[in-house]
């Protein structure tokens, strides 16, 4: 997770269990279509790591890019998207933290 995105989270409310530093909320995503989600999930917001499995979802609107769909093993299995794209050549997932219309986001950079 980049610093300024972890940095942001912690001034939320509801985010009083979460500590450390940037470098401890990582998505570790393997070739084989599983990954480690060591990271953050919101409602309520708390600090995770579960195992799960990722795919590619076609893009659907060239404006918001690329989407990458996450099933995560928790109680029974708990699906997301993440966008992402390349800026200055580096690999950027993200999706917003909180409401949308406040452009709060939650993201990750490689």
């Amino acid at each position: 997770m980049t610093e300024d995105s972890l940095r942001d989270i912690k001034t939320d409310s509801d985010a009083s269990g979460i500590d450390g530093s940037h470098k401890d909320y990582q998505i570790e995503i393997r070739k084989d279509g599983t990954l480690r989600y060591r990271s953050i999930r919101q409602i309520p917001t708390r600090a995770v790591d579960y195992q799960g499995t990722w795919k590619l979802k076609p893009r659907t609107d060239p404006a918001t890019g690329n989407q990458m769909d996450i099933l995560l093993d928790a109680n029974g299995g708990y699906a997301f998207s993440l966008d992402f794209t390349e800026e200055d050549g580096h690999l950027v997932l993200w999706t917003f933290f909180g409401d949308p219309d406040s452009w709060r986001l939650q993201k990750y950079e490689k």
